[in-house]
């Protein structure tokens, strides 16, 4: 996996990442649950991402998140399968359902996550599962979001 240099300052990527949070996340906010303390901790990845310039945010405050080691149809084959990815907005109730269809969420914790990131960044299981750590669990951080 090779980072870019620092595009952005860590201020300024905490800040548009709070911005995204404040905008998903209000009720915690005022709840004093995150703070830019808890920010900087549990969004490191996220943090990261956006400094190295692999997570922007559109004028909207979407996400968008360019993977630091794309996905190739296999090792033979070096066609480009995935290099970005785009986000789902929000889990509807029937969908979050139908997520955990044959899992317990606290028991299959691991299953829930690769589900739940399949289902927002639009990928297929499989796509998912072939993620380098690092690209999983920055998802992973973005997804927990909605």
């Amino acid at each position: 996996m090779e980072k870019n240099k620092t595009a952005i300052s860590t201020d300024i990527a905490i800040q548009e990442l709070t911005t995204f949070l404040k905008k998903h996340l209000a009720k915690d906010f005022k709840r004093g649950k995150l703070t830019e303390k808890t920010i900087k901790e549990d969004y490191l990845l996220s943090i990261e991402a956006i400094e190295d310039g692999n997570l922007v945010f559109d004028e909207n405050g979407n996400p968008k998140y360019t993977l630091y080691s794309p996905l190739f149809a296999s090792a033979e084959d070096k066609s480009l399968m995935v290099k970005e990815v785009e986000f789902r907005q929000r889990i509807k109730g029937a969908d979050r359902i139908l997520l955990m269809d044959g899992i317990d969420p606290k028991k299959d914790l691991g299953t829930y996550a690769i589900k739940t990131v399949s289902y927002i960044c639009k990928l297929s299981l499989t796509e998912v599962k072939e993620l380098e750590k690092d690209d999983f669990d920055t998802l992973n951080q973005i997804c927990s979001v909605f």
